[in-house]
């Protein structure tokens, strides 16, 4: 994040384009007779928009996460280092959106400062729905009374570790009734209405952790990045790749990477070799099988 609200600073300001990307800028003509016929928006809306867009790219992921871990139970798509549902949200908006802003309306197109910011939202976004925070975490809260309930040592540990009540939906306690935590872990009966109170207190007390995790892990970032990318100048290779997608085109309606005929033939490539192999798991015969992994324990047996 510390990266991202670095990049955040370095965008453009003042620019002036036409639809097509290229500079205003001509003979005789000063830079500042171009910002006074094109005067950007002001900068607490540049980002105010950047936050609004971000905040509808998380909702996004918010809502197809969990539709697609749960409901259709097809490959996860936010618990990768490369998340597929954030990087799905940032071509939809480098390929299609800020092309069609730059063409139409090129002061409102964000820039490479407000899309620093947005794909720093779509990242932490992708953490929350999926094994990142929210596949596991409810199950694990739900989980503690139930077990505490049926095993008396277990019991008896907790209750001398003195951990607050609202850290669970239930009561902890040997035999005690857990009906919240047993509703959730296994189903809840007909008729039956969700017991949001009973959740109220774990979701307030572990969201306040969570929060702080996050600050400190923010400020940690703030102290090591300068030694990191400053001093040593490490690579940060899957920050590269952002980077290479928000960057701002010198002319034309797209990032210089979508103009290189290298990166569209190796991304040809690699959607030729993952379209045989889907394929051929529906069609075996008719379908070549092109081997994707290789077993190297022959060459040391």
């Amino acid at each position: 994040m510390s990266r991202w609200a670095e990049l955040a600073g370095t965008g453009t300001s003042g620019a002036c384009r036409q639809r097509t990307g290229v500079s205003r800028n001509v003979e005789g003509q000063s830079p500042g007779m171009c910002d006074a016929q094109e005067k950007p928006p002001r900068r607490w809306l540049r980002l105010l928009a950047a936050v609004l867009v971000g905040l509808a790219g998380s909702t996004i992921i918010w809502v197809a996460t969990p539709y697609n871990n749960f409901v259709i139970e097809a490959s996860y798509i936010s618990d990768s280092f490369l998340p597929i549902a954030g990087l799905a949200v940032v071509l939809a908006l480098v390929l299609g959106v800020n092309p069609f802003l730059r063409w139409v309306r090129p002061r409102v197109a964000l820039d490479k400062s407000q899309m620093a910011i947005v794909v720093g939202m779509l990242l932490v976004a992708c953490v929350l729905p999926g094994q990142g925070l929210l596949r596991q975490l409810p199950y694990a809260i739900g989980s503690v009374p139930i077990h505490v309930r049926q095993n008396k040592k277990l019991a008896e540990a907790y209750a001398e570790s003195g951990l607050p009540a609202s850290l669970f939906p239930d009561t902890l306690g040997y035999e005690a009734d857990t009906p919240v935590s047993e509703y959730f872990i296994t189903e809840l009966p007909p008729g039956e209405s969700i017991p949001w109170s009973a959740w109220l207190a774990p979701t307030i007390t572990w969201g306040a952790f969570l929060v702080a995790c996050w600050l400190m892990m923010m400020g940690l970032s703030l102290i090591v990045l300068p030694q990191w990318r400053r001093n040593e100048r490490l690579p940060f290779p899957l920050l590269t790749v952002h980077e290479s997608l928000i960057e701002e085109p010198e002319r034309g309606l797209f990032a210089p990477l979508f103009r290189s005929w290298s990166f569209w033939i190796a991304a040809v490539g690699v959607l030729v070799l993952h379209v045989l192999s889907g394929a051929q798991l529906y069609n075996p015969e008719g379908v070549p099988a092109v081997p994707l992994s290789w077993n190297l324990g022959r060459l040391f047996t």
